[in-house]
């Protein structure tokens, strides 16, 4: 399941909105053409079912919130940063600084997204 306080932070937010689950543990947050995407994304099916979402509601600014860092995630969102136009990545301190998550923090800084480590 989200993680209920960063799900509720996104639909503050975003006040007119509509919701579509991706698998058990992630959600997109779409808002006129800006969306949000909530949770753990650990299939490179999901990416790329993200990703088409993104594309098809022609969301010219994404988040992404990414509760569970593990290699898995970061992958799947990796994917998701580099074909789409994420914008700022809210990121979980529950991680290793590992050579996965060095070349992710490498990606958002080369596609200069904005980095906040929530507190979770």
């Amino acid at each position: 399941m989200l993680s209920g306080g960063i799900a509720l932070y996104v639909k503050k937010n975003n006040t007119c909105h509509e919701t579509i689950q991706l698998g058990e543990n992630c959600e997109i947050i779409c808002n006129m053409d800006e969306a949000s995407i909530v949770g753990s994304i650990n299939s490179y099916e999901y990416s790329e079912k993200a990703i088409e979402i993104l594309n098809r509601r022609m969301a010219r600014s994404c988040s992404i919130y990414i509760v569970n860092p593990d290699y898995e995630n970061i992958r799947a969102f990796s994917r998701i940063v580099r074909q789409s136009y994420v914008k700022k990545c809210l990121i979980s301190r529950d991680f290793y600084f590992t050579n996965y998550m060095r070349r992710f923090f490498t990606l958002l800084e080369q596609e200069n997204i904005e980095v906040t480590f929530l507190k979770m």
